[in-house]
């Protein structure tokens, strides 16, 4: 669990109890958490962005962002991992953060990012006061997808497949969650509420209004 204040914590036993670790990170503002194959990626606010291999326990620093953290991540291989940052932009690694290199939205806030599981040259970020974009070649262009949404901005995003179904969700600034049918968003709950994550889990979808 990445805090906001309270450092960040780790539970072994299904969340009953928890932990603190990365007390070496010298942060205690931790925005997102991204995960693929052994690796677990963490943005900070003002310390970039970490990375553990052994669950959480110990992390180290990533290479050096141009960028003083990571509001968002998504992890679409252990190796390929994107950062979203505050006002500058969205940022690639291909060598499990070894090396970062600013792709796009130079001086934009990428509020939420996610990897499609199915294709990892898919990739979907949302730009703050800009809507939500696609990309089909690893963050070479994007193609904005913003139908259906209206003045909704997306606070998170999430491509699942809970129930064996394939879905592109997002949460939103007061129209709850919403849907992607391929060429438009749709409501799909909560609406009128602040959502400002989703995740699946054993088939279910969860959402953190």
């Amino acid at each position: 669990a990445a805090t906001a204040g309270n450092g960040l914590l780790r539970s072994t036993n299904g969340g009953a109890n928890w932990v603190v670790v990365g007390a070496n990170i010298n942060s205690t503002l931790f925005y997102a958490l991204a995960s693929a194959g052994n690796a677990l990626y963490l943005g900070t606010a003002d310390r970039g962005v970490w990375r553990s291999t052994d669950n959480g326990a110990t992390w180290t620093a990533t290479g050096a962002i141009s960028s003083p953290g990571a509001v968002s991540l998504a992890a679409a291989t252990a190796q390929q991992v994107y950062a979203g940052s505050v006002n500058n932009g969205l940022f690639k690694t291909s060598n499990g953060g070894g090396s970062w290199q600013q792709v796009s939205f130079s001086g934009k806030t990428v509020r939420a990012l996610a990897a499609d599981p199915r294709d990892t040259q898919v990739v979907w970020a949302s730009v703050l006061n800009d809507g939500v974009y696609r990309s089909a070649n690893g963050g070479q262009s994007w193609q904005p997808a913003n139908s259906g949404l209206g003045s909704a901005s997306v606070l998170s995003l999430l491509v699942s497949n809970a129930s064996g179904s394939w879905q592109v969700l997002a949460g939103t600034l007061g129209s709850g969650a919403m849907r992607w049918n391929g060429s438009a968003w749709e409501p799909w709950g909560l609406g009128g509420l602040e959502v400002y994550s989703v995740a699946s889990w054993n088939d279910t979808i969860y959402a953190g209004s």
